[in-house]
């Protein structure tokens, strides 16, 4: 199995509490009410990624690299499933990944490439599992 460390449950807890505040001078603060808080959505996540990982481990499931590097080369799955990590100004009007500035990013935020690929393969993984789950039906 997989273990939510403190350290990372504290580090969603302040992305979730950022996303709320977001939706907060969008709709107002109604919306907590809606979302719950930030608490109990960076909980909930974090159960649910590990328990995504562990099920694609169980399938043995790997990603193909030139998959993921298709993947990290659209700016639209990059801002919504990598915005966390990629800001939108490393793609340039036409929609093309600035490698050298994704690099320069990524050093920024204290992230090897390597370690890069990693979350990225991570997330396509559990993208996989959450996919066949939903699509799953009973006879």
């Amino acid at each position: 199995g997989y273990d939510i460390t403190r350290d990372e449950y504290l580090a969603r807890v302040q992305d979730e509490e950022k996303k709320i505040s977001l939706l907060k001078q969008q709709y107002g603060a109604a919306i907590v009410d809606l979302i719950g808080g930030a608490e109990e959505l960076a909980l909930s996540t974090l159960t649910q990624e590990k328990l995504l990982s562990s099920a694609a481990d169980e399938l043995e499931i790997s990603i193909d690299d030139t998959f993921a590097a298709e993947r990290v080369n659209n700016p639209l799955f990059v801002m919504q499933f990598l915005g966390d990590v990629v800001p939108p100004y490393v793609f340039d009007k036409n929609g093309k990944l600035d490698k050298q500035g994704l690099v320069k990013v990524l050093q920024r935020r204290g992230i090897s490439v390597s370690q890069f690929e990693g979350i990225v393969e991570e997330l396509l993984r559990r993208m996989l599992v959450g996919s066949i789950v939903s699509s799953a039906t009973y006879i």
